[in-house]
């Protein structure tokens, strides 16, 4: 009687329930070396022999449940590196036929056991089940392959792979490093054999790993009941279990996975599963039996939604689209939400693993965008074409029209709208530039494109078709303005200046104002980008500056030199003519002006200082500068010519007067006394007054720096005092020492 496949999948579903589980069979590989150098002897017996008895003998142990299978090499042809063969197939053991199939073997070349090892790896299937592989060998690898990479790339690719070497007379230091890194860069053991007892204890262990290694717990997903294992899966195992406080606790034993199976060893109980693939989940609550291996399918109860995004329908598949999965969902107040569930994109197709159910499906690419309802049925692969209606521009612009495009613009699109009140609303939709074209994907529709470049700018309305492109050129009626500034007519050109472009606009009222259109400088020149018309340049370098009005003509380059007519002063201070430049002066520089009722002012232009030397950039003419330096002070009057190179000395005709306090006639200076300065004058009757300079102190000793004079120095320390007369020589150091009076 025929049985129909929804049958088939209920009786199996069934039998799975009844029986607790399928047994999986385990598989492993015996890879043994039967290169050259198994002729060997130890004690009087070959290495070949030895490995046949004990192989033979150790047969009787392996588990039953466990298939077995054997691969030789290095046993046909000498020198030939693809010397490698399957002489059983993995399948239930037959001690027998085993021990027949390696009495056979006869040793003859070389040692390809890294490519061995990987074949019989991939005999196992080692990428969809759980795969292991003992090999013994005499020597060290010899066909120029890397043992610890291939090891290390199975691991990772593996679904739970390991191999366990027997190194069996290994005394080679390379050859002993090769076989360990084998088997623990898979998470194998590596067992050392010296002779014949040492290598039926290492294959006793190696036997005993692989029957402790069974598991009796394997896991697989599938979309729909019955269906076909699905990869990519994670999976978790929990067990409920009592606290501290006797309160029942979820705890996670382990997990594993992005497969689609898992195999774990655990102790017959109850335990709770978990497997999540994409945005699908399943939770089940499973007995493992004693003594039994249990094979179970968790139903993800999902689907496969391939994406994917076109200018307009039936064309062919856009690649950089962005994909959003969403679902309406009832919160607690019984509001209905939107919830985002997953995304991902930037390829030419996107696939999503969804529960099944009722989503909303979002794709984005470039600046357009487009949503479509879909319906998820468990087990059922869909692939959807979302139709964006969009088109592309390629914007690029031109300081005139049918000129040359110009890098470095920025263009940004806008969309016009009406609100509900019947105003119009600007919303912009994109922005991108700085290259010589820019390139949007929009949804058809009308927009207005505004581009941007230095201080010139334009903004045209456009219209974006379906599957179509625009390439839109952009006519700026713009011009280039280079500026550079000079000392004096026709020479170099100076660095520093910066510049500011003026523009006379019309204000609301009809008055003509100047408004400021761009800056930019401290260069040797500058560059704009302005709208032709006529401007006001102005460069400022130093205390200097010039105006200068200027053309800007639709593409081309307008060059002006802009004539400071100026040069530069450095000033200095010194004590004395004689004396060097003194450090830590400040300085100021004036000019003499006449207001409008014809009275003379000083006019601050500059001020600078507290080096040794001070440069001004100044408009050529007369001028005041003044210094000052501690308590002295001094100014000169100078006129400075165009493109003159000035040093003025600035002569202070003072010295330098330091002062400290003792107790006694060369004794260690005291802290703390306040030191104040007179100059001593006299009045017209000819009597002598103290007139107050300065004033310093709170330390041991205190320098000032005053014009050259008679002066009286006076200090205080607590309800201690000294009182001294000094006499300041110009250009030359002074000091004093103040006694103070007793307490």
């Amino acid at each position: 009687m025929a049985i129909s496949h929804c049958c088939r999948t209920a009786l199996l579903a069934l039998l799975l329930v009844v029986s607790g589980g399928l047994n999986a069979a385990e598989r492993s590989i015996l890879v043994l070396d039967a290169s050259g150098s198994m002729w060997g002897q130890l004690k009087g017996k070959t290495k070949i022999g030895i490995a046949r008895e004990v192989i033979g003998g150790v047969l009787t142990t392996w588990p039953q449940e466990h298939e077995l299978g054997l691969i030789a090499y290095g046993h046909r042809r000498k020198g030939d590196c693809n010397d490698i063969e399957e002489l059983i197939a993995p399948s239930i053991l037959n001690a027998n036929v085993f021990r027949q199939r390696i009495k056979r073997i006869n040793p003859k070349g070389k040692t390809p056991l890294t490519a061995a090892v990987k074949q019989a790896a991939e005999r196992l299937r080692y990428t969809e089940d759980k795969a292991t592989v003992i090999l013994v060998s005499d020597g060290k690898e010899t066909c120029k392959a890397d043992p610890c990479a291939v090891a290390t790339e199975l691991e990772k690719s593996g679904v739970d792979f390991t191999t366990h070497v027997i190194g069996f007379d290994v005394s080679d230091k390379v050859g002993v490093k090769q076989l360990k890194c084998l088997a623990e860069n898979t998470g194998g053991e590596y067992f050392s054999a010296k002779d014949a007892s040492g290598l039926q204890s290492a294959l006793g262990k190696a036997v005993e790993n692989i029957a402790k290694d069974s598991k009796n717990l394997r896991l697989r997903t599938v979309f729909a009941p019955g269906g076909d294992a699905v990869g990519g899966s994670w999976f978790t195992l929990y067990q409920e279990q009592l606290s501290a406080t006797g309160e029942s606790q979820r705890v996670k034993l382990k997990s594993g996975g992005y497969a689609a199976s898992v195999a774990w060893q655990l102790e017959p109980g109850d335990y709770i599963v978990t497997a999540a693939y994409g945005n699908a989940a399943v939770e089940q609550a499973i007995t493992v039996p004693v003594d039994q291996a249990l094979d179970l399918e968790l139903n993800l109860n999902a689907a496969t939604v391939n994406l994917y995004t076109v200018l307009t329908a039936g064309k062919e598949k856009v690649g950089g689209s962005w994909f959003t999965i969403y679902q309406q969902q009832t919160d607690s107040s019984g509001q209905s939400q939107r919830a985002k569930i997953s995304g991902k994109g930037y390829y030419p197709e996107s696939d999503f693993i969804l529960p099944a159910g009722e989503y909303i499906a979002a794709a984005v690419y470039g600046n357009a965008s487009v949503e479509i309802p879909i319906t998820v049925v468990a087990g059922e692969y869909q692939s959807r074409e979302m139709d964006l209606n969009a088109g592309i521009l390629e914007a690029f612009t031109v300081l005139t029209s049918g000129a040359e495009k110009v890098g470095g613009s920025w263009f940004t699109a806008y969309q016009d709208s009406v609100d509900s009140s019947g105003q119009t609303q600007r919303t912009k939709i994109a922005g991108n530039g700085y290259y010589p074209e820019s390139r949007f994907i929009l949804n058809q529709g009308q927009y207005a494109i505004h581009a941007s470049y230095g201080n010139a700018s334009k903004e045209i309305p456009i219209e974006i078709t379906a599957n179509q492109t625009l390439r839109q050129e952009i006519d700026l009626n713009a011009g280039i303005l280079d500026l550079h500034t000079v000392m004096a007519a026709g020479q170099e050109q100076v660095g520093g200046s910066w510049f500011t472009i003026y523009r006379q606009e019309k204000s609301s009222s009809g008055q003509s104002k100047e408004v400021k259109v761009a800056g930019n400088g401290y260069y040797s020149k500058a560059n704009f980008i302005l709208p032709q018309g006529n401007y006001r340049a102005h460069a400022a370098f130093g205390n200097s500056s010039v105006s200068e009005s200027v053309d800007v003509k639709a593409n081309q380059t307008t060059s002006q030199e802009m004539n400071l007519n100026a040069g530069r002063l450095k000033l200095y201070g010194q004590l004395s003519s004689a004396s060097d430049k003194l450090d830590g002066s400040w300085f100021t520089v004036y000019q003499q002006t006449q207001d409008s009722s014809g009275q003379s002012n000083r006019v601050k232009v500059a001020g600078n200082g507290y080096y040794a030397e001070t440069e001004f950039i100044l408009g050529a003419g007369d001028y005041i500068a003044h210094a000052s330096n501690g308590n002295a002070a001094a100014e000169v009057p100078l006129t400075l010519g165009v493109n003159e190179n000035k040093r003025q000395a600035i002569d202070f005709n003072a010295g330098k007067l330091t002062l400290r306090t003792v107790s006694a006639a060369g004794g260690e200076a005291v802290a703390g006394s306040w030191f104040t300065l007179y100059r001593l004058q006299k009045t017209n009757e000819g009597a002598v007054t103290e007139v107050k300079v300065a004033g310093n102190g709170y330390y041991g000793e205190v320098t000032f720096t005053v014009a050259a004079g008679d002066y009286m120095a006076r200090a205080i320390n607590k309800k201690r005092s000294a009182a001294m007369a000094v006499v300041v020589a110009a250009g030359k150091p002074a000091s004093a020492e103040l006694i103070l009076s007793s307490p």
